[in-house]
């Protein structure tokens, strides 16, 4: 979203300065409609323009009352240029002597040196640039015609996991329990459950963070199943599936929830979980935010497009059951572990504070020689920040427990910025941090918060979400 003084102050220098040198060409009676004619098919690829069959990248779609157009083919049909221009975030338009600029992610469309701002704002849905209805018309002059049905989305569906269940495809051998681990064969689970008063807790608190933030943030709420919700055996069956659903169902209007449940089941025959450690694997964390994206109306590369380094690994499980027999059967069957490494730029850095004031260190998204679940992200550290190479202006704020180290691994291919807050590393009598406060001073488009069960069962992270409002 763009909202910065200095792109303002950059855009405004260049109209004014535009103004000066088209003052002639510009200022003739702008009549208020045109003789080209563009008819429009609810459900089609295809539009006419001036009678010919124009296809398009994307059919016209309508988002509550307001209908939206993916305009770049008409637009070229209708002999209008079309460029981008980099430093603005913005698409250059020519037609009849005249530059324009539609902003990306906002509502404003500069026509020569006159400013229209429409009630909606643009933006890319599944890869697809698309502007509202309004701003079309009063760029083209002209009205459309639109026939048939337009199909009615909602650009962040809302998946409370009615039609989701978990059957037993996967389940392990009978389990043995050690302390707070079962282990079936050489597979170690932790044993979690999410009750139904932790459940409105949990929600309780994730909706009060969205009701206090502005409405131009995008709130989204991921709750990750544990192995044991797809691997451990029916006796031990704690039906994590049904907890995140009361969660969900109790969500607020305002947070969008993601279905992790539903992509991790389909690719649970795949490596989605460690067996020595408590945590998902990388590439269990890249099919959640797979669906996350799906949500959004965006797509992410397959695996295959980001290199892969593998290594031998034992995890967390062996240091919680030390001194028994699941520890040393933990230590003979290693887990292999993936780092899957960004295809963009990256620059990260840890702060101990929510300004970034006090830096720490540096820190890469994915360690490529370290086998451990601390080559995601370097670990759990406050507040970890990266920089990268995608020119969109999006910002994202995870605030998470370490299951969301490997999950913001995958954000970076989307984001030009990437904030990652720790909930246990706030509040609770540690450093400040406010959400509110911090929306102010980065002004980020997206708010995910994501834990699995024994995130969302702790006390002290239901109580840090309320802090990173009050606080």
């Amino acid at each position: 979203m763009v909202k910065h003084g200095k792109f303002w102050g950059t855009l405004l220098s260049f109209v004014f300065i535009f103004t000066c040198l088209t003052a002639v060409t510009t200022a003739d009676d702008n009549p208020s409609s045109s003789n080209d004619a563009v008819n429009l098919y609810g459900g089609q690829s295809y539009a006419e323009v001036n009678g010919n069959t124009v296809w398009l990248e994307g059919e016209i779609i309508q988002i509550g009352t307001t209908i939206y157009v993916a305009p770049d083919p008409i637009f070229r049909a209708l002999g209008c240029g079309m460029g981008w221009d980099d430093e603005l975030q913005a698409v250059v338009l020519c037609k009849d002597g005249v530059t324009s600029y539609i902003i990306f992610n906002t509502n404003v469309l500069w026509k020569g040196p006159d400013l229209y701002e429409s009630e909606n704002k643009t933006f890319v849905y599944k890869n697809v640039f698309y502007i509202p209805l309004d701003m079309f018309t009063y760029f083209t002059k002209c009205s459309p015609v639109i026939t048939g049905d337009v199909p009615v989305i909602s650009r962040f569906r809302r998946d409370l996991l009615e039609d989701t269940y978990v059957g037993n495809d996967y389940r392990r051998s009978p389990a043995t329990g050690y302390g707070s681990v079962w282990v079936a064969g050489n597979f170690g689970m932790e044993k979690l459950y999410i009750t139904d008063s932790v459940a409105r807790a949990y929600a309780s608190a994730v909706n009060y963070v969205a009701e206090n933030l502005p409405e131009e943030v995008n709130i989204f709420n991921i709750v990750i199943p544990s192995a044991s919700e797809f691997y451990g055996p029916s006796s031990v069956y704690t039906n994590q599936t049904s907890g995140i659903r009361t969660i969900y169902q109790n969500l607020s209007s305002r947070v969008i929830p993601i279905n992790a449940v539903k992509p991790l089941y389909a690719h649970a025959g795949e490596n989605i979980y460690f067996r020595t450690d408590h945590h998902w694997t990388q590439r269990g964390a890249y099919y959640a935010y797979k669906e996350f994206m799906d949500v959004k109306g965006e797509e992410v590369p397959p695996l295959s497009a980001f290199p892969l380094r593998t290594g031998s690994y034992v995890g967390s499980l062996a240091g919680f059951t030390k001194g028994t027999y699941a520890a040393s059967v933990f230590k003979s069957n290693p887990d292999t572990i993936e780092r899957f490494l960004s295809t963009t730029y990256t620059n990260g850095a840890v702060y101990k504070d929510m300004y970034m004031q006090s830096y720490d260190k540096s820190v890469q998204a994915v360690y490529a020689d370290i086998n451990s679940y601390i080559a995601f992200i370097g670990g759990d550290n406050p507040l970890t920040v990266f920089t990268t190479n995608v020119n969109n202006g999006k910002k994202i704020v995870i605030i998470k427990e370490s299951f969301g180290n490997a999950f913001a691994t995958w954000a970076l291919n989307n984001y030009s910025e990437v904030y990652v807050v720790d909930a246990r590393k706030f509040g609770n009598g540690g450093p400040r941090f406010n959400l509110k406060d911090f929306y102010n001073f980065v002004h980020y488009d997206d708010l995910v918060i994501i834990n699995y069960p024994g995130g969302v069962s702790s006390s002290a992270i239901i109580s840090n979400l309320y802090s990173f409002i009050n606080g």
